[in-house]
């Protein structure tokens, strides 16, 4: 299996290819939250400890993510494979003002 890939958002979207440590450096911080968007089955073949697995939707992926979470949400790292899942959900996070870090 290929490396998950991690959006990163600023000015412009960028691919990078995140280890899993690095991922854990930047949880480490605390108020930052990994979600895996990527389906059930890939979830649960192999994911970072303490990622959360909320299935990528076309709609509703932002709202259903507040609702299952019972924390303010500072910060966001997405994982997935797909890329255009990945801008797609960047950009329902960013309608609802929530900061897509990586």
């Amino acid at each position: 299996m290929a490396p998950s890939s991690i959006i990163a958002k600023g000015f412009n979207t960028v691919k990078v290819d995140l280890s899993p440590d690095q991922i854990q450096s930047l949880l480490t911080g605390g108020d930052i939250i990994l979600l895996d968007i990527r389906h059930q089955d890939e979830f649960a073949a192999c994911h970072p400890c303490g990622s959360i697995s909320i299935v990528f939707s076309e709609k509703g992926l932002a709202e259903r993510t507040l609702n299952a979470l019972s924390m303010p949400i500072k910060g966001l790292v997405l994982l997935g494979n797909d890329r255009d899942q990945i801008d797609a959900a960047c950009t329902q996070f960013e309608n609802e003002n929530i900061e897509v870090i990586g």
